[in-house]
């Protein structure tokens, strides 16, 4: 008897797991990052029913928005810091999607502050092995080989990804067109984000990783958040707005971190209508 009951314990206990994580998988929140405050605050103060997580030094808010849950990240600045909230975030809350947005530098000079780039491209400028150059020969940027994604491949523990270019999925990308009308502030156009770990404001270098790689802007995270993210093979969009541009003259503006989160409220709601996860 008491193995009978002990088996039908472990059948309810079973049956509850997997009733629960079936009613979890459709109710698997939206994941948005951004490095400050200036680039969170706005859609957080959106989110209904908002409670506060931390997790390590890391926060986190998660709330319903068009009545669906989602979760803003606040990630801090660099590379370490996405990597890590990423990964905690995927463990605790397990999202449907990941959006990482915020502001950046223009490369492209037809950029301006306000401008917004969506990435269909994402590289990492920090991965770079140098030529070999003899004492006295100088130390040239120019004299470097790109390596790409540093991240483990699928096909064997051993093996590495050599891709310079990691790209945004095409369906989040396709959601985001649908609503580029819906902003004001600037213009919207895809292209390569680059990440790095450095504040680039030497001219000629920004010039030359525009004309060789074809880079718009540059920010510190979006590129390990979508490392992060294709590991898991969660479905991820890059959003950067250009706050401040060196080919210009523009200095570092914080308003544009707004501006960039409404837009991709917008975003949000169009998936969350196109995905018809709203019942």
């Amino acid at each position: 008897m008491k193995h009978i009951n002990k088996f039908l314990t472990a059948l309810l206990i079973l049956t509850l797991v997997i009733f629960s994580n079936a009613l979890y998988a459709d109710e698997r929140p939206i994941l948005i990052q951004g490095a400050m405050p200036s680039e969170t605050d706005y859609m957080i103060s959106k989110l209904t029913d908002a409670k506060e997580i931390n997790i390590m030094q890391y926060k986190y808010v998660s709330g319903k928005f068009a009545d669906y849950p989602v979760i803003i990240s606040l990630t801090g600045s660099g590379s370490v810091n996405i990597i890590i909230s990423t990964l905690k975030a995927i463990e605790e809350f397990n999202p449907v999607i990941i959006i990482n947005q915020g502001t950046a530098g223009a490369h492209d000079p037809k950029l301006h502050t306000f401008d917004i780039v969506l990435g269909s491209d994402f590289m990492n400028t920090s991965r770079w092995q140098s030529l070999q150059k003899s004492a006295g020969e100088g130390a040239d940027y120019r004299d470097i080989i790109y390596k790409g994604a540093s991240y483990f491949n699928y096909v064997g523990d051993d093996e590495r990804s050599e891709e310079i270019f990691l790209q945004s999925d095409e369906n989040l990308l396709n959601i985001a067109h649908e609503v580029i009308s819906t902003y004001k502030q600037g213009k919207i156009s895809d292209g390569v984000i680059a990440t790095s770990d450095s504040w680039e404001r030497r001219i000629d270098r920004i010039k030359y990783l525009h004309s060789t790689y074809g880079t718009s802007c540059e920010d510190m995270e979006t590129e390990p958040s979508s490392q992060v993210a294709s590991m898991f093979k969660i479905p991820f969009l890059g959003v950067r707005v250009i706050s401040n541009s060196s080919l210009h003259n523009e200095e570092f503006n914080p308003a544009s971190g707004e501006a960039c989160q409404k837009y991709v409220l917008e975003i949000v709601k169009q998936y969350i209508s196109k995905s018809k996860i709203v019942k």
